[in-house]
C-alpha cells in the first residue's frame, strides 16, 4: 500500500513540474515564446503569448481569415479553407514553404471555436485532420499537430493571447533546427498579428455569435 501511495505521489510531482516546466526561448515587442519538452519526442511544444488591442470578433475573424495568412505567417504558403460544417468548425489546408535542401510541408487543421459564457474567453481548438484531402505532389503531409489558440479579454480593448502546439514535420529535419525555427516563426507571427490586427476591419456575418 505503501508503495501505491508513493507511486501516486511521485507521478502527482512529476505531473506538476512538467506543468510547470516552459523556458523562455525568445521575446520581443511584448511577446514571449516559450517551449517544454513534449514526452517521448525531441520536438518542443511551443508556446507564445502576448496582448493585442483587437475586439473579440476581429480577432478571431483575423486567424482564420485564409486570405491574409502569408501578410503575417512566416514560410506560409498560403491557406485555403476546405468546409465549414457548421460555426464553430472550419478545415483549413496550410502550405509551408521552405528552404533547400528541405521539402515544402502542408498540413490540414480542424479548427474547433468556443465561448464561455460567463467570462467571454474564446478557445480555437487546432486538431490536426491529415486524411481530408490529397497527398500533394513535391510536398510533406505534416500528420502529427494540435495545439490552440486561447483568447482573454482583458478589458474592452485589449485581449490576451496565448498561442500553443506541438508538431511533427516529419521528412529529414533536425529537431534542434526545427524547434529553432519553431521560436522564431512564432515570435514573428504574434509581432506581425499585433501591428495588422489594428487595421483589420474584416468581420464575417458567421461570428455574430461571438460576444464581446
Amino acid at each position: 500500500m505503501k508503495n501505491v501511495a508513493l507511486t501516486f505521489i511521485l507521478l502527482f510531482t512529476s505531473a506538476i513540474t512538467y506543468a510547470n516546466d516552459w523556458v523562455l526561448e525568445t521575446s520581443n515587442d511584448d511577446v514571449n515564446v516559450y517551449s517544454r519538452k513534449w514526452p517521448g519526442d525531441a520536438f518542443r511544444e511551443i508556446r507564445g503569448v502576448t496582448t493585442v488591442k483587437a475586439s473579440m470578433r476581429q480577432l478571431v475573424s483575423f486567424l482564420q481569415d485564409e486570405n491574409i495568412n502569408t501578410q503575417w505567417v512566416p514560410y506560409s504558403g498560403g491557406a485555403k479553407v476546405l468546409g465549414r460544417p457548421d460555426q464553430y468548425r472550419t478545415y483549413v489546408h496550410f502550405k509551408m514553404n521552405t528552404k533547400w535542401p528541405f521539402k515544402n510541408r502542408d498540413t490540414v487543421a480542424l479548427f474547433t471555436l468556443s465561448q464561455n459564457e460567463h467570462n467571454k474567453n474564446v478557445t480555437i481548438q487546432l486538431e490536426s485532420a491529415p486524411d481530408k484531402i490529397n497527398m500533394l505532389k513535391g510536398r510533406i503531409r505534416i500528420k502529427e499537430f494540435s495545439g490552440f489558440w486561447e483568447l482573454t479579454p482583458l478589458d474592452n480593448t485589449q485581449i490576451h493571447i496565448s498561442y500553443q502546439t506541438h508538431l511533427n514535420p516529419e521528412g529529414f529535419l533536425p529537431a534542434w533546427m526545427s524547434n529553432r525555427v519553431a521560436y522564431n516563426s512564432t515570435l514573428v507571427s504574434l509581432s506581425n498579428l499585433k501591428k495588422q490586427i489594428v487595421n483589420y476591419n474584416h468581420a464575417p456575418d458567421r461570428f455574430l455569435f461571438i460576444q464581446e
